[in-house]
């Protein structure tokens, strides 16, 4: 050291002129200094280079770890990206670096992601030192999202049809396909393979596996198929159903049969088919049938008169033949009806009655008085029965999906859950209950109504068509589309 500090102050001599140049001992440690200084001072500029960016003055001596993005597989259609952080290598090249940023890690999906091709890209932080190097790899799968399936669904399967007065309800199964069902269209023809192209639930899907089909005309023969809509498309329609009734008669009516009605006493009752033919069964005499004129349109039920020693039939067009005792007191035959009529209930004394049409509408005749309707509600489903209370007056309205309207009565409840439409409703004696009925014999007891037993369950070879309480003994009588006669609590008198 004290040879290096004499070597310094000879050159400072030298430099001020008191002394000569120095020797060659001198200049080698002013060499050797120089270097020195000059070593210092590019280590220092290096690092004042480092920390001008924002980062960290002082660069971490620790390793930084190598991480890799997570190894689970990404959804088909979906894009990756890895990021990989390696640990500082040495080297001579320059690099620029860019300025800070710092992006939290989130994820983004294009418009329309969903299915095959959508794109999912997951982003990370960007560091501020060329020690991070970042590699995208972007593998997109074309293949269908099985979520979606690659094609149209198959057509619906096991459609069945119940039809009443105007309407027709179709049932199906849906297709088994792995494609999504959005909803299903119902087309209508009035001949074998003839259905329209319009769907006759309009421009909205069916979003259930039943739909009732309104506006048809009674006694015509329909076709019905259903096609199963998806993203993909509409699949193939189904097997054609039609409302033709695909049974025979048991007796000596035609088919269909449409109605029965007890006599007072419950010792017999009247069957009539849509043609307007009367068969007499039990202490039931026969008074009249319209079965030799040519009707405007199918009949669709028969009332016994007060008394017994009459009936009248009725017919979807708001005819009414009044036979006997019965009195006529008016009908619809002839006027505009936007619905066809489904029913006719007399009045407590029999000095009136009303007609009910399938969209809720009510006609009253004679000492009638209408008490409201339908027509003004929002129902989901066609009405098919009307009943009246005789302790108030007033009256019952159902419709095929079981639900009861009442105007001047209680309500005393519907079913919650159906396996068929309801097809008719009917009072207790003293209007304190009622009973329901469906195509499939199905009896729903409300109030003071008694349950005496149902085919429900049972292999039916027709529809139910009605049910009618045998007041005076109690019990009730079911009749099929094909004539049969279910009795509970009450006598069999015959069928058809």
């Amino acid at each position: 050291m004290r040879g290096w500090v004499r070597a310094l102050q000879e050159w400072a001599k030298w430099l001020v002129g008191e002394s000569p140049l120095p020797g060659q001992r001198a200049r080698l440690v002013l060499a050797g200094t120089v270097l020195v200084v000059a070593v210092a001072v590019a280590a220092a500029v290096e690092v004042g280079t480092q920390g001008s960016t924002g980062s960290p003055a002082a660069v971490p001596t620790t390793e930084v770890p190598h991480t890799v993005a997570p190894t689970t597989a990404p959804p088909a259609g979906a894009t990756t990206t890895t990021t990989t952080t390696r640990p500082v290598a040495s080297s001579t090249t320059t690099t620029t670096v860019p300025q800070s940023t710092t992006t939290l890690p989130r994820r983004t999906r294009r418009t329309g992601s969903g299915k095959a091709g959508g794109t999912r890209t997951t982003s990370t932080t960007t560091a501020t030192t060329p020690t991070t190097t970042t590699t995208t790899t972007t593998t997109t799968n074309t293949a269908p999202d099985a979520s979606t399936g690659s094609s149209v669904p198959p057509a619906p399967t096991a459609l069945t049809v119940v039809s009443g007065t105007g309407w027709s309800q179709i049932s199906w199964r849906p297709p088994a396909s792995s494609t999504p069902v959005t909803g299903y269209d119902v087309f209508v023809g009035t001949h074998p393979g003839a259905e329209g192209t319009t769907p006759a639930n309009g421009a909205a899907p069916i979003v259930v596996t039943d739909y009732n089909v309104l506006h048809l005309d009674p006694g015509q023969t329909y076709y019905f198929t259903v096609r199963a809509l998806s993203a993909r498309g509409a699949s193939a329609p189904s097997t054609e159903v039609s409302n033709a009734p695909g049974y025979r008669g048991i007796g000596s009516l035609a088919i269909p049969v449409v109605s029965l009605a007890p006599t007072p006493d419950g010792l017999g009752y009247w069957l009539v088919n849509s043609a307007g033919q009367v068969s007499t069964h039990g202490d039931a005499v026969d008074h009249g049938s319209v079965s030799e004129l040519r009707l405007a349109a199918p009949i669709v039920q028969i009332v016994a008169s007060r008394h017994g020693g009459g009936y009248w039939l009725v017919g979807t067009d708001g005819g009414v033949f009044a036979f006997g005792d019965a009195r006529f007191f008016g009908s619809r035959a002839g006027h505009p009806n936007n619905a066809p009529i489904v029913g006719l209930v007399p009045t407590v004394d029999g000095a009136g009655y009303w007609l009910v049409g399938s969209d809720g509408g009510v006609f009253a005749f004679g000492d009638a008085r209408f008490l409201g309707s339908t027509g003004s509600i929002a129902v989901q489903a066609p009405v098919v029965g009307m009943a009246v209370d005789p302790a108030t007056g007033g009256y019952w309205l159902v419709t095929n999906d079981g639900q009861v309207f009442g105007f001047d009565t209680p309500v005393y409840g519907s079913p919650p859950v159906l396996d068929a439409p309801v097809i008719g409703i009917e009072a207790t004696a003293d209007g304190g209950g009622y009973w329901e009925v469906a195509t499939d014999g199905g009896v729903f007891a409300y109030g003071d109504a008694r349950f005496r037993g149902s085919p429900a369950g049972a292999v039916l070879n027709a529809p139910i068509a009605g049910l009618s309480p045998g007041l005076m003994i109690g019990g009730y009588w079911l009749v099929a589309g094909d004539g049969g006669v279910f009795t509970y609590g009450t006598p069999f008198f015959g069928a058809g």
